[in-house]
């Protein structure tokens, strides 16, 4: 039975919870990341007075980005508008920091907030690397995979940890390919953040 692709649904308290559950899936990948943190303190100079003032600007970030932004675009756009519910165009027009601007009339800023969401995907990316490939290492130097993953750069790198994790990445496009390929790239999207959920946990 497919829920996401609005051919059939689920009736009563199951199709409640499952769409609730749904919606858990989808903020809490928005706010996965901020443990990446933790990962840092291995290579900062000084962890006791950088970390701490990490902590607390990714908290105000946090209460700005999202709290103030959701806040926003809460009071721009209505919750039935039909550019926001046709979320099948395969672009960032269903997006609602785009459908505010447009309802605005400001002609160029819907290409500089996709742009700015590019940036931000990019950044989140890199970001993810730094903490698999040092995650994978701080295996390696336990014993609990292979030893080709100490194998650090000069400047230390760690070179094969970052190489395998970045062969993970192009699981990416299967999101662009069939609707079966889509699906898979759901499943691993549920899982890794199911995966982050335990994490916080």
């Amino acid at each position: 039975m497919s829920i996401q692709g609005g051919d059939s649904f689920i009736p009563g308290t199951t199709g409640q919870f499952l769409a609730w559950f749904a919606c858990l899936i989808q903020a809490a990948f928005s706010f996965l990341g901020t443990e990446i943190i933790a990962t840092t303190f291995g290579e900062a100079q000084n962890p006791r007075k950088a970390v701490p003032k990490a902590i607390k600007r990714v908290f105000f970030r946090l209460m700005v980005f999202y709290v103030l932004g959701i806040f926003i675009i809460g009071v721009l756009v209505a919750y039935d508008d039909p550019m926001l519910l046709n979320g099948k165009s395969g672009t960032a027009a269903a997006s609602p920091f785009v459908i505010a601007i447009q309802n605005a009339g400001i002609p160029a800023l819907p290409s500089i907030v996709n742009a700015v969401v590019l940036i931000a995907a990019w950044s989140a990316g890199n970001a993810d690397l730094y903490a698999a490939s040092r995650t994978l290492y701080a295996l390696s130097l336990e014993g609990q995979v292979p030893r080709i993953f100490r194998k650090c750069t000069k400047r230390g790198l760690p070179i094969w940890c970052v190489a395998i994790t970045a062969l993970f990445g192009p699981l990416a496009y299967l999101n662009v390919g069939s609707a079966t390929a889509g699906q898979v790239f759901t499943w691993l999207y549920n899982i890794s953040t199911i995966a982050g959920i335990f994490t916080w946990w």
